[in-house]
């Protein structure tokens, strides 16, 4: 887990600010379907490339928990079967799969280092499947949220059963 010590947070976020241009470099070596798809989530959220990657990768360290409890109650919100439909839509993006090209990226400070002491596969493993499963969560959460906006959508019922 990143100690606190070593990363910035707001407290809006709770992850580090955006990595400086002095910060140490990390080549990702990603498919490049993975990298346009870090890229449309971080444009959705008005973010760089650089900051989603450090973000996806410092989730990660969290086990993806705040991405997946979030999802988890959207879809209890819309209801299993709802929630199903929608989760359905979207595939995990296989880090592997395809022709890898090198990307920069740099990391907040300690980032790189906890990279290096926690991961029990390769540095680019880890960030590359970090990415990966960020890109899921993210993803599966927009369309969670557009499937609660719909005006049509009938809730199940919540609260107190009589």
């Amino acid at each position: 887990m990143i100690r606190s010590s070593s990363v910035t947070a707001s407290p809006q976020t709770a992850f580090p600010a955006a990595p400086s241009r002095t910060a140490e470099k990390f080549v990702l070596r990603i498919p490049q379907a993975l990298k346009e798809a870090v890229e449309n989530v971080a444009r959705g959220q008005f973010r760089s490339f650089n900051s989603e990657v450090a973000l996806a990768v410092i989730s990660h360290f969290e086990g993806h928990r705040r991405l997946i409890t979030m999802r988890n109650l959207l879809v209890n919100r819309l209801g299993a079967k709802a929630g199903k439909e929608v989760l359905a839509q979207f595939e995990r993006i296989d880090p592997d799969a395809g022709l890898n090209l090198n990307y920069n990226v740099r990391f907040p400070d300690g980032v790189r280092d906890e990279l290096k002491e926690s991961s029990n596969t390769s540095m680019r493993d880890m960030v590359a499947n970090a990415c990966a499963d960020w890109v899921l969560y993210s993803t599966q959460i927009e369309g969670l949220l557009r499937r609660c906006e719909d005006p049509e959508i009938q809730f199940p019922p919540h609260g107190i059963k009589h």
